[in-house]
């Protein structure tokens, strides 16, 4: 978990916490409206994660999902060249 994941849960719980944005259902008790939108915000958390996850790795590779040649940085006098004692 970076603190990009870290932050999006937090900013994500605040806002699914009962009262702030939308209150499900109107006339439910405490528990009821607890129950919701705990099953809310884990829906919500799960299906986000999936989607920002395929994302980001889309980022990461590049679009063909390999490394582009530009993105690869070897450098032979840095290599560490085990044969030699």
């Amino acid at each position: 978990m970076n603190i990009t994941d870290l932050v999006f849960s937090v900013v994500l719980f605040y806002a699914l916490t009962p009262g702030i944005l939308v209150t499900l259902p109107k006339n439910g008790g405490k528990m009821t409206v607890a129950a919701v939108h705990a099953l809310l915000f884990a829906l919500v958390f799960y299906f986000s994660n999936i989607l920002i996850g395929q994302v980001s790795e889309g980022f990461k590779e590049g679009s063909s999902g390999k490394l582009r040649p530009q993105q690869v940085r070897y450098k032979p006098e840095n290599a560490r060249k085990s044969w030699v004692g």
